[in-house]
């Protein structure tokens, strides 16, 4: 049996033993933000819950795809206003997610984790002209290459993921296309024969049409192949001999790749 006292100063009578109830909100009257989104891998993702009407003692942030024993996340609200923040601080994949408050919950929302094109490792595979007698060189995660004039260099980008368009560009603005290469995927091409120095930006776009973030940059530089240097020891001066005089000669022969060969060339009379 009910017993309603009337409580002094107060205008209605109070049912004795019944807790005070919330009245229920329908999640059509919660805005949630971002909603459904696309996020870049690692960022935090900050969930917003604005009640519309009556607002809850607390409301709670649920991953879908989290296990069955993790606990939801407490929402902060944000001093008087009507509305709760939860946080998730880095996303690394796909994920869906609602808001629960008392009996009730919001429908889920999906957030797309995307990546932006990175260049991650640059190996260069140096060929040198046969004049040098050097063997072919490769070199990993380089930034910077130098090489004699003539050598052929070619260039492998590693990449992060497969893009729509990979472009080295000059310092002049000239854009070179780099080809798929098939047998490193994802990564990408060059191939040159050395005649000058040059620094490329590498700029990568993605089939979302997103470009890379991080400047990515190499340098090429080119030596040039120096002709040999003749200096004459022996004698180190204009001389007269006899003709039944022996003339003894020297000379320092020099060359940036070595001598291969060398010889004496002279004139009678």
């Amino acid at each position: 049996m009910r017993v309603a006292r009337r409580v002094r100063g107060a205008r209605r009578p109070v049912a004795c033993g019944v807790e005070a109830r919330v009245a229920r909100i329908a999640p059509a009257e919660v805005q949630v933000l971002p909603g459904d989104a696309e996020i870049e891998r690692g960022s935090s993702l900050l969930v917003v819950a604005r009640f519309g009407g009556a607002v809850p003692p607390e409301a709670k942030l649920v991953i879908d795809e989290a296990p069955a024993n993790a606990a939801p996340r407490a929402m902060v609200r944000s001093l008087d206003d009507p509305t709760f923040a939860g946080r998730v601080e880095s996303v690394d994949a796909d994920l869906s997610y609602h808001v629960e408050y008392g009996a009730e919950k919001t429908p889920s929302y999906r957030i797309h984790v995307f990546e932006n094109p990175e260049l991650t490792r640059t190996d260069a595979k140096l060929d040198y002209p046969s004049y040098t007698a050097l063997e072919p060189k490769t070199i990993e995660d380089v930034r910077h290459v130098t090489a004699v004039e003539g050598t052929d260099l070619s260039l492998l980008f590693r990449l992060n993921k497969e893009v729509a368009s990979a472009t080295l560009v000059d310092e002049q603005g000239a854009e070179t296309l780099l080809t798929t290469a098939e047998d490193a995927s994802p990564a990408y091409r060059a191939s040159f024969k050395l005649a000058d120095s040059h620094r490329y930006k590498v700029q990568l776009v993605d089939r979302d049409g997103r470009r890379n973030k991080l400047s990515a940059e190499i340098a090429v530089n080119v030596t040039r192949n120096r002709p040999p240097t003749i200096a004459m020891k022996l004698p180190g001066h204009d001389v007269r001999v006899s003709p039944v005089e022996e003339l003894q000669l020297a000379a320092q022969v020099d060359d940036d790749f070595g001598v291969i060969r060398q010889g004496l060339n002279f004139t009678l009379g």
